[in-house]
């Protein structure tokens, strides 16, 4: 395994040439770890299709958490995504992409980014951590196949974060995301029975025919609709939804299984935000989702990296009260 530093007087200026340069050996780095400086990438990069249609399972990730590198779309027209993972053939169990604290904007859907910022179709599950997606007028993430992975990642203001369409019935859990997405998209919309949303927050705007999240199962989980009119279901799954607080005006809060400790209320902040923390999404001592929650051995810590749990069960949401 090698290192590849990229940014302002490293050895890379741009994320693609590293990706390249990783590429072009013979065989190819598969175990290439891209490590990303602090600075604006005005450019999209792609892992697909390289040594007879492989995509690198390269770990690209920021070299300061608390400095992360921007991945900007303005003014990039004719690309559409801002990382595409798209390979004819599958890789090995254990060579899989990463991305971890990178942050995604300013990408425009008139650019045909409504195949997702992140487009993983065809090729080989991804992780995503800790990364965030803001200020784009295009879905987040979409598309994903069996074994991918998004965790820990804050979506604001862009259309639909995480989705999950076309054929098969792929195995994909979303876990520990914080999601505002714009008015009338729905936070996660995964079709089929092997989609898992664990411990998430949305904070959602629907009204119409509207739904807040899809997904096969939804656990330990907050929906809130505060677009002041009334959305269609606040979860629809197809197999399970347990352990959720649903808050908001919709014409039904579920759709399909209900299971135990659901908490629902037409309040406009039925789930007690705070204003505090990342997209004011915290909540207080005394909120309904404070112990509300089951225990998900998968998930032993919350969006900011607390251990669950802090008190005598899991907290619903992405954050465990300290």
């Amino acid at each position: 395994m090698a290192t590849y530093n990229v940014g302002s007087g490293q050895t890379y200026g741009t994320i693609q040439a590293t990706i390249d340069a990783a590429a072009a050996g013979s065989p190819p780095d598969y175990d290439a770890e891209i490590v990303v400086y602090p600075g604006n990438y005005n450019a999209a990069f792609r892992l697909d299709q390289i040594s007879g249609g492989w995509c690198l399972p390269a770990f690209i990730r920021a070299q300061d958490p608390n400095d992360k590198p921007v991945i900007d779309g303005t003014s990039i027209s004719g690309v559409g995504q801002a990382v595409r993972i798209d390979s004819n053939v599958q890789n090995g169990v254990t060579q899989r992409p990463k991305l971890q604290d990178l942050v995604f904007e300013n990408w425009s859907n008139s650019s045909n980014a409504s195949n997702g910022i992140i487009y993983a179709a065809n090729g080989p599950s991804i992780t995503v951590s800790r990364c965030t997606f803001q200020d784009s007028d295009a879905q987040a993430i979409r598309y994903l196949t069996t074994g991918s992975l998004i965790d820990r990642c804050f979506f604001d203001a862009t259309q639909t974060c995480v989705e999950v369409s076309g054929g098969g019935n792929p195995t994909v859990t979303v876990r520990n995301c914080r999601m505002k997405p714009a008015a009338g998209y729905s936070a996660v919309n995964m079709v089929g029975t092997n989609t898992v949303v664990q411990n998430c927050t949305a904070l959602v705007k629907c009204g119409a025919s509207d739904k807040g999240m899809i997904a096969g199962t939804v656990q330990n989980t907050i929906v809130q609709n505060d677009s002041g009119y009334s959305g269609q279901y606040g979860v629809s799954v197809a197999t399970l939804a347990e352990y959720c607080v649903i808050g908001g005006t919709w014409t039904a809060y579920t759709s399909g299984t209900t299971g135990s400790g659901n908490q629902t209320g037409s309040g406009s902040n039925f789930a007690d935000f705070s204003g505090n923390g990342t997209g004011g999404l915290d909540w207080d001592t005394g909120a309904l989702q404070e112990d509300a929650g089951v225990t998900i051995s998968a998930v032993a810590v919350d969006f900011y990296g607390t251990s669950r749990p802090q008190g005598l069960a899991y907290d619903i949401g992405d954050y465990e009260l300290p």
